[in-house]
């Protein structure tokens, strides 16, 4: 009797054992979203806006991934914004690891996914190395295939919102640029079955000439990139934040007028970014000041949806502050 009453409490403590070692806490439920806008998107790695060797590897592994899924999910966004980051050349080469960055950015896809996120994905060269002053050159000849070959990616994994580039208009040479925004297109049609769009600076020269010959006559949706910033005695600047506001209205409106003269229903803030304060990169703080005011400027408006930029408390965006979540969590989860 003894024997088996030990036998029962042998069994007892090796099933006690195996809960403790199998058992794991209840994942935690993701806040219920308050949609501001249709779709509410922010941006994935930023990688200091240039490839170099390694990149993928060292900011796409497993934990980070879910660790920036996780906080994703937690700010109320749906969607998030992936780049395939390249360098150019003066003399037009482009520079970058299209095998690794293929490896780095389908694991991401694949947590988004899993999440339950949306992925707007689009290669991307810097424009700032454009203008003024070039300092680097790229060609359609050398762009297309690129673009072509990541629009096939994005079909193969399930990709829902794909671009050709981002500001391609002032990355390109203004002569070429025109052919290019309708060949394009052709050739990711070709490819991919999703939503494709641009993703352009609406005003200026290029811009002007662009619109005018109605290039952008197919794309389903509309996108446009907003960095506030004012004229202060010919110091481009940001120093109020009213002014900030009334220059992301003056770009809603123009936004508003794309959709209009296309018949485009998706109008997106394809990137919502702040890069100037009183002549410097802002604070955390005032950056979610800065956001808190665009968003209250855009969400008058007819806008599908938008993409923060620099946002997360990671180490490629604004290291432990976490201002710009905490004030999208408050706006846009309950």
């Amino acid at each position: 009797m003894r024997k088996t009453a030990a036998g029962v409490v042998l069994i007892a403590l090796m099933f006690g054992a195996f809960l403790l070692i199998t058992w794991s806490p209840p994942a935690e439920e993701a806040p219920e979203i308050v949609h501001e806008f249709p779709v509410q998107g922010v941006m994935g790695r930023t990688i200091a806006y240039y490839y170099f060797p390694g990149i993928y590897g060292s900011l796409y592994d497993s934990e980070s991934n879910q660790r920036l899924v996780s906080k994703v999910k937690a700010c109320g966004a749906d969607y998030i914004l992936l780049k395939a980051f390249y360098n150019c050349t003066v003399d037009g080469a482009l520079v970058g690891d299209t095998g690794e960055a293929k490896e780095g950015l389908r694991a991401v896809i694949e947590e988004a996914h899993r999440e339950g996120l949306g992925v707007f994905l689009s290669p991307f060269v810097e424009s700032m190395m454009f203008w003024p002053e070039p300092k680097w050159t790229l060609g359609a000849d050398a762009w297309t295939p690129l673009v072509v070959e990541w629009a096939l990616f994005a079909e193969e994994n399930g990709v829902e919102m794909y671009a050709p580039g981002f500001e391609m208009a002032i990355i390109l040479d203004e002569d070429e640029a025109e052919a290019w925004f309708i060949d394009v297109l052709l050739r990711i049609r070709e490819v991919y079955s999703g939503e494709v769009g641009f993703a352009e600076i609406p005003y200026g020269r290029q811009w002007q000439r662009l619109n005018g010959s109605r290039v952008f006559e197919g794309y389903d949706f509309a996108g446009i990139t907003i960095f506030p910033w004012e004229n202060y005695g010919g110091v481009h600047d940001m120093r109020s934040m009213d002014d900030l506001a009334e220059h992301v209205e003056a770009q809603a409106r123009l936004l508003e007028n794309i959709g209009a003269c296309y018949g485009f229903d998706e109008l997106y803030v394809a990137t919502l970014g702040m890069d100037y304060w009183y002549g410097w990169m802002p604070s955390a703080e005032k950056r979610a000041e800065g956001y808190m005011a665009a968003l209250d400027a855009l969400s008058g408006h007819n806008v599908t949806g938008v993409f923060l930029h620099i946002w997360a408390s990671e180490h490629d965006h604004l290291g432990e502050a976490t201002d710009v979540e905490d004030m999208l969590r408050a706006r846009w989860t309950r």
